[in-house]
């Protein structure tokens, strides 16, 4: 008498395609909802100050940012000194984000630059500081 032992078992498959796609969705959702600091990818150390922070800026500002060595970006783009006249309107709102080792003297003449156009606002970043 044979009780089945001859017979095979198919091996038993795990299917994985909903795990990977709820390990994908996690992955989305992470890179989606993380905050990113343009001031921390370009390595900018912004000053401390007991009042004021970093917030985050609206769609109508523009971020003018003065590296160490005072290059000039205005929303992410290298301009020169001379050129932001001509990209800056009167009604416009800046917010200057100077890294805490650059010279005085260069945003002294940053300054002397955007005095003429009239900005509606010129906002300075600066990062919080600990208590």
């Amino acid at each position: 008498m044979k009780f089945g032992r001859d017979r095979r078992r198919a091996p038993a498959l795990v299917d994985l395609t909903a795990l990977i796609d709820v390990v994908f969705l996690l992955l989305l959702f992470f890179v989606v909802t993380a905050s990113f600091d343009a001031t921390r990818s370009l390595g900018i150390d912004l000053p401390e100050a007991k009042a004021g922070s970093t917030k985050a800026t609206q769609p109508d500002v523009y971020v003018l940012t003065m590296l160490e060595d005072a290059s000039l970006l205005l929303d992410g783009e290298p301009i020169a000194l001379e050129d932001l006249s001509h990209r800056l309107r009167s009604d416009s709102t800046v917010r200057l984000e100077a890294d805490e080792d650059t010279h005085h003297g260069e945003i002294v003449r940053l300054l002397d630059v955007l005095q003429p156009l009239r900005l509606k606002a010129l906002r300075i970043a600066v990062k919080e500081a600990n208590p």
